[in-house]
């Protein structure tokens, strides 16, 4: 691809320690303040508790969409606000990161920082319906991602991008493929659809908010007209459907 991609605040090390992803699923739970409503960005990274300022721009990369100077609502931040920390939360964050739209931020930096991975999942990562194993190896992945962001920063997002696969317990095994899980995962879910956990009364009522049907109370957009288009209402349903997660009862 020409020119190549800016990755914006991923290049940097999010330090992640040996917890899986547990630093995003708090944080996305403290800047929502645990509850599923729009916060903007400013409050968002106030409350979210990442004292660095440069690092707290990290977990918007993850999220499927966002609007102008606000993070709305999606699967994602469902499942961090209501659901416990587990290693499919990891593997949803890791989708939805593949997926990311969030759109260009209010002042400086890409429109969107992680195109470079979803580029590398289509046209390196994935083939012939599975996940390669090759294609994760250091020097493959490296390879692709030099040619696919500019500057230096690519090494970086290599060692960042890579870490995230590793948690996910994507890296670990022998055979030519890496199973994702998403077959199994679509089995059980037109099996046994998952109903939404019941939530703690004695806390305030969370209300979900669906991304194809707008961002606030009384929002009468439909997915035709959401200002983020169709494809992220798709992409919603298809990274609920990959990892079989409890699910809001909103009519699709």
């Amino acid at each position: 691809m020409a020119g190549g991609q800016t990755p914006g605040s991923f290049s940097k090390n999010f330090a992640w320690g040996h917890t899986g992803l547990r630093k995003l699923h708090e944080s996305i739970r403290l800047g929502f303040a645990d509850v599923l409503e729009p916060v903007s960005r400013k409050l968002w990274r106030s409350q979210s508790q990442i004292d660095n300022p440069g690092l707290d721009l990290i977990p918007v990369n993850f999220f499927l969409h966002n609007a102008a100077g606000q993070l709305t609502v999606d699967e994602l931040v469902y499942q961090a606000v209501s659901q416990p920390y587990s290693l499919r939360f990891d593997r949803l964050a890791l989708f939805a990161f593949n997926l990311s739209q969030v759109g260009r931020p209010p002042l400086k930096g890409p429109g969107r920082p992680a195109a470079w991975a979803n580029e590398f999942v289509k046209e390196a990562l994935w083939q012939n319906g599975v996940w390669r194993r090759s294609a994760l190896a250091k020097p493959a992945m490296g390879a692709f991602l030099k040619t696919h962001i500019k500057g230096q920063s690519y090494w970086k997002c290599q060692t960042n991008y890579r870490r995230l696969f590793g948690l996910c317990g994507y890296l670990t095994g022998t055979s030519p493929t890496v199973n994702s899980g998403a077959a199994d995962c679509q089995s059980a879910w037109k099996k046994d659809p998952v109903s939404a956990p019941k939530r703690d009364p004695s806390r305030r009522r969370a209300r979900r908010i669906d991304p194809a049907r707008g961002a606030g109370r009384g929002c009468a957009a439909r997915r035709d007209r959401c200002p983020v288009g169709r494809s992220v209402w798709v992409q919603a349903r298809f990274l609920k459907r990959q990892l079989s997660l409890p699910v809001s009862t909103i009519s699709q």
